[in-house]
């Protein structure tokens, strides 16, 4: 219960830094956002993959587990814990920006 299960760190390091534990677990690395990812790599079509997601997946394959971020979070690597609002607006401007481009694709096909 204090420990993260994706990065691997406990509750008091995070606090330590500025970073609230329990929205860290619900928000920044929600275990079963990363379940869901992994199912989807490995059920999708290859060539349908985007590239970040072919690099996962191989990296899967070779069993290897540098994509992961054990260790780390956006928080501490935003430098301010309490300030990461902005680069959560560019990740969600992003994903938008990829939903667009998915949708796009399947109405041209």
């Amino acid at each position: 219960d204090n420990l993260c299960f994706i990065c691997s760190q406990n509750r008091s390091d995070l606090e330590r830094e500025s970073v609230k534990f329990a929205t860290h677990i619900s928000q920044d690395h929600f275990m079963w956002v990363y379940a869901r990812f992994l199912l989807y790599i490995e059920e999708e079509d290859d060539t349908l993959l985007t590239g970040l997601e072919t690099y996962v997946k191989e990296k899967i394959v070779s069993k290897e587990i540098t994509w992961f971020p054990i260790g780390r979070c956006i928080a501490q690597e935003a430098g301010d814990a309490e300030d990461v609002s902005d680069r959560e607006v560019r990740i969600k401007d992003l994903d938008d920006m990829a939903t667009q481009v998915s949708q796009a694709k399947e109405s041209s096909a």
